[in-house]
């Protein structure tokens, strides 16, 4: 038998400890669950091993990176989730 549980959309949350973004984006995602909208699946890294390169080379500056999280959340439905709508 399914768990009421299991049938909640589930996020998967990469974060890095460290992140200012992270955490905001940790106690939203802890609010769905503890509402009961959604499972949450934690993921910690480092995003420092993945920055230092694109930053020396110029690929990635600070503002680009805050475009790519945004961006990132919405493809993720997280905005739907956070909004009260269900998953598909």
């Amino acid at each position: 038998m399914t768990s009421e549980r299991s049938r909640l959309p589930c996020i998967e949350f990469w974060f890095d400890p460290a992140s200012t973004y992270s955490y905001i984006a940790a106690a939203d995602v802890a609010r769905l669950e503890a509402e009961g909208r959604a499972r949450v699946d934690y993921r910690p890294f480092l995003l420092g091993p993945i920055f230092v390169p694109l930053l020396a080379e110029g690929i990635l500056t600070v503002g680009s990176w805050r475009t790519v999280f945004t961006v990132g959340l919405a493809l993720a439905g997280f905005a739907a989730l956070q909004s009260g709508a269900t998953a598909a």
